[in-house]
């Protein structure tokens, strides 16, 4: 990818947090997540790193999701993640999407 492409997309952290704690609605939409991660190119967006959010006492049951994303602007991270499986089904509860500015690594 070039520079002037790369330069003109935006970072965006997205946090998710469940509804609940125990995780069976994570585990009932789960596979319909992972696919709906894997189809990203329809949304014109990049994933730089993704993943759960885990309780803090084991670190083992996941409570929420973290996505860093790259997008043009952020109308299409909100598309992407209006579509989710867990956003649909509710498996989140709260949502909030930020612009993100690395400085670092």
């Amino acid at each position: 990818m070039n520079s002037s492409v790369k330069d003109s997309k935006m970072l965006f952290l997205v946090h998710a947090v469940d509804r609940g704690e125990n995780g069976e609605d994570r585990l009932r939409w789960y596979k319909a997540h992972r696919e709906h991660m894997a189809r990203i190119e329809a949304y014109n967006i990049q994933i730089v790193m993704a993943g759960p959010l885990v309780e803090e006492q084991h670190g083992e049951t996941m409570i929420g999701s973290f996505l860093l994303i790259e997008a043009e602007n952020k109308s299409y991270v909100e598309a992407f993640i209006h579509d989710d499986p867990f956003y649909v089904n509710e498996v989140w509860e709260q949502i909030s999407i930020h612009r993100f500015l690395q400085r670092i690594g």
